[in-house]
């Protein structure tokens, strides 16, 4: 932002003060921004490419020793640690930082600064201290430059012995002392670049006089959305050029928005500052819906009443009727959470520089908006331009679509460009469009072609798309992506063969039929279509049965002509009944020790019609209720069901026999010698330890081990004729070891 009095060589000076104001390189533990490199500088950089310099003496430039300088002019500050930037950084902004091994007085603040005066490589040698070059520059400092090109082990030496100098002579003679070096070029570029972050919004001030209304008209062009205009300083500046630079903006059909550079360190001065700014709006014919921001950077704000001052400033300012208030600030500023919480983060335009900013590489997405770069160029002007992304409409009013409902899911699914009939893009900050950071389309989709992720949310936007939040399996990417790019992936397969038919439920569902696999697991699968209902009720044979990652099952399925073959979801298909026996005797329903969970149906077997497609466990509210069994019938799915009617005639449904004990009717004592028989290999009976064949859970499973006993001698001790219409013989082996239930007709008399 633009302080605009002091010296020529930085863009961004005060319009008051005389003090050089500087800008501070970082490592990233302390930018609060886990993606940023290891060293980036968070504020501005020169917009001249001549740095200007401050010192290190807190007693000559009152700058407190955890100060972090402003972000308005083009030196970096080099405070407490500093590493030697390599050649792969020549596109980075000018600073470095160096290990501060000492300090030169506990009451002074040492700010190593790394400018841009230094041009020129040497060649790698080590000077001496004390033989090491310096001059007073224009500021009355003693500077040393330290040149560029040099390894990082013979940077570090210079560094070090430049600092044991320079301390010596601040000791000696009481002259602030600064250190310069070149570390790369500044990193200019053209708003346009799509490399990098979206140009939603240019600030100027008077420096940028220069501007013409084709300027502004090209920034339009370019797809800038609003400039922001510097009105006022302190309480006696005013941008000269703020009208005309305010009606250039408006012809282009730019957004106007304003700033006040602010100066005040107490409530009064606040209250000034403000009276100051809102007459200057007044006389501009400004209306009190523009967004007018407090720019809170520079020292002489400093105070531990800070968020008091700003308050009492907002607080006069509305009285103007000036009420859509935000804050720009930057990441090292000394109270910047005070500011900020006084409008909040979403009304925050947050300051801080990479050295490359990039569109793949978003900082401060926390806030409204981000300044990410002075040294914007615009073609057909001849300075820079401070540039910012909007991330939440802070700067440009821009209407993103909205999330207008999420749901959580959990199931795998694979990404997709549909054999390149799409182009989809994958977004880091949430759904396509719905931000700033979102706004820009891409098509990297593509490079990732088939890869499997676990889809964790499902959002919907208000444009009608809807976008899932994925994870790929190896955790180590999550983006947004739109559910048209993804497909369904299947989890298991099983090999079938049974006959059903297919029904559109009595017109409920619209499944469709899809011939190269199930639905939405290819691009050629991916279509909807409801042509089930072309063949209602028409019978298949099924071969095969999948679960997919959407829950769902699918079926492959023949016609019983050969002619057709699909793939359907198998809620589109009901059993066929196979055949019907008529039956008549009483018995109970059982869950069979709570190891079943069958369902009663009022209209027929399960699965067998649209009535009967939900499945129940209604049976375990009738545990060891008396019924008689009128009806049998075996269904396609490979399961038998009986029609039962409640002993007092009020209920009749249709259960799974599986969950019928048989009634044992009468029972004989006998007592003769019989033989264990399979009747020549005609009958599979077999043998139980606690009854007749089911008559209870412990007797229902069927078996046939009659056939390992073949012709083996027992004595009959009993006879029970049970409610299935069949009797049961209660046999013991000859040797007393075995006793056993047997269907009488797998005895032999002897």
């Amino acid at each position: 932002m633009a302080s605009e009095a002091t010296a020529a060589t930085s863009s961004n000076n005060s319009d008051n003060s005389s003090a050089s104001i500087t800008a501070t390189s970082t490592a990233a533990s302390a930018t609060n921004d886990p993606t940023a490199p290891s060293s980036t500088i968070s504020e501005a950089a020169t917009d001249t490419q001549t740095s200007t310099a401050s010192n290190w003496d807190s007693t000559t430039t009152n700058i407190d020793s955890d100060a972090t300088p402003s972000m308005a002019t083009g030196s970096a500050s080099l405070a407490n640690s500093v590493t030697s930037q390599t050649t792969a950084q020549a596109n980075s902004a000018t600073s470095t930082t160096v290990d501060d091994q000492s300090k030169l007085h506990n009451s002074d603040a040492e700010q190593y600064i790394a400018g841009e005066r230094s041009n020129t490589s040497a060649a790698e040698y080590i000077p001496v201290v004390g033989s090491i070059s310096s001059y007073i520059n224009d500021q009355g400092q003693n500077e040393y430059d330290i040149p560029t090109g040099l390894s990082d082990d013979v940077l570090a030496q210079w560094i070090a012995n430049v600092k044991e100098q320079a301390t010596t002579d601040y000791n000696n003679t009481g002259v602030a002392q600064v250190i310069t070096m070149k570390d790369a070029s500044v990193d200019t570029w053209t708003i346009g670049d799509s490399s990098r972050p979206t140009v939603d919004a240019v600030d100027i001030s008077s420096y940028q006089s220069g501007l013409t209304q084709a300027n502004f008209n090209r920034l339009k062009s370019l797809g800038v959305k609003t400039v922001i205009v510097k009105l006022t300083e302190n309480t006696n500046y005013t941008n000269p050029y703020a009208r005309s630079q305010i009606q250039m903006a408006r012809n282009a059909g730019l957004t106007v928005e304003v700033y006040h550079y602010a100066k005040f360190a107490t409530a009064i001065a606040a209250a000034n500052e403000a009276r100051h700014l809102g007459n200057v709006m007044r006389s501009l014919g400004l209306g009190g819906n523009i967004r007018v921001f407090a720019d809170m950077e520079d020292r002489s704000t400093y105070s531990s009443n800070i968020a008091a001052n700003l308050n009492k400033f907002w607080s006069v300012l509305s009285s103007y009727g000036y009420t859509n208030h935000g804050v720009y600030t930057y990441v090292s500023y000394k109270y910047r959470d005070a500011v900020i919480r006084t409008v909040g983060a979403s009304k925050t335009w947050m300051a801080q520089y990479p050295y490359s900013p990039s569109s793949n590489n978003l900082w401060n997405t926390g806030y409204g908006a981000w300044q990410f770069s002075s040294t914007a160029m615009l073609p057909g002007y001849s300075g820079y331009l401070d540039v910012s992304v909007d991330y939440d409409n802070l700067l440009t009013g821009k209407s993103y679509a909205t999330i207008t409902s999420t749901t959580s899911v959990n199931y795998k699914a694979k990404i997709s460009t549909q054999d390149g009939t799409r182009n989809d893009g994958l977004y880091v900050y949430g759904p396509y469009d719905t931000s700033a950071a979102t706004a820009k389309p891409n098509s990297t989709v593509s490079r990732y072609e088939n890869w499997e992720v676990n889809v964790s949310l499902i959002s919907k936007t208000s444009n009608g798309v809807s976008y899932a939040k994925v994870t790929s399996l190896d955790g180590k990417h999550t983006w947004w992506v739109d559910t048209r790019a993804l497909s369904y992936v299947i989890i298991s397969t099983q090999q079938v063969n049974k006959l059903a038919m297919m029904s559109t439920q009595n017109g409920t569902r619209n499944d469709g039929l899809y011939l190269y696999g199930p639905y939405d697991t290819s691009a050629t699968t991916k279509t909807p279509n409801s042509t089930v209902s072309r063949y209602d009720n028409l019978k298949v044979t099924i071969s095969m049965i999948v679960n997919a990652s959407n829950g769902a099952s699918y079926a492959k399925v023949t016609s019983l002509d050969g002619k057709h073959t699909w793939w359907v979801d198998t809620q589109a298909l009901n059993d066929i009944i196979l055949n019907t026996t008529s039956v008549k005797y009483v018995t109970t329903m059982s869950t069979q020790n709570g190891t079943r969970n069958d369902g009663l149906y009022l209209d027929g077997p399960y699965n067998t019609n649209a009535a009967t497609k939900m499945p129940n466990s209604t049976v375990s509210r009738y545990e060891n209720w008396g019924v008689t069994v009128s009806l049998i019938e075996k269904t396609s799915g490979g399961a038998s069901y009986a029609k039962v009617t409640s002993l007092d005639g009020k209920h009749t449904w249709w259960v799974d026999t599986r969950a019928l004990n048989n009634v044992i009717l009468s029972t004989t004592t006998v007592n003769y010698t019989a033989t264990l028989s399979t009747r020549n290999g005609t009958r599979n009976d077999g043998l139980y330890l606690y009854g007749p064949y089911n008559t209870s859970a412990t007797t229902k499973v069927p078996n046939s081990t009659v056939s390992r006993y073949e012709n083996w001698g027992v004595i009959v001790g009993k006879i029970e004729k049970t409610s299935s219409g069949f009797s049961y013989a209660e046999v013991t082996s000859l040797d007393g070891k075995h006793t056993w239930w047997v269907d009488v007709r797998a005895l032999m008399s002897v």
